[in-house]
């Protein structure tokens, strides 16, 4: 007995058995219902990088809405990151100053 994907899961449905279809990377990402309610986001990160897809927040929090958007460039956000770990401005200064903070030549950590 051979069967297709839907073949099974129309039949197992109409025997009332719990089913779904199991479906590969490539499928989840062409399901346009997927993006519809952020299960699914596309962000457009620019430069080398381009346009990708990532996982988003598929339910509501009370009154929370995710904010998508591209991340900041290597070392773009330092000083937000460093002020929230409780560093003072001129701490900050300091960093950045003696070259503690300054991203790599090469991008590598």
């Amino acid at each position: 007995m051979d069967r297709q994907q839907g073949q099974v899961t129309e039949m197992l449905s109409k025997a009332v058995v719990p089913v779904a279809p199991v479906l590969n990377t490539k499928e989840i990402m062409e399901d346009e219902s997927l993006y519809d309610g952020n299960t699914l986001v596309k962000i457009n990160q620019g430069g080398k990088v381009g346009e990708f897809v990532t996982v988003g927040v598929p339910f509501t929090l009370s009154n929370y809405q995710p904010v998508y958007g591209p991340c900041p460039e290597l070392g773009g956000n330092t000083a937000e990151v460093l002020s929230g770990l409780g560093y003072t401005d001129e701490q900050i200064a300091t960093f950045a100053k003696n070259g503690t903070t300054a991203p790599l030549p090469d991008g590598k950590m």
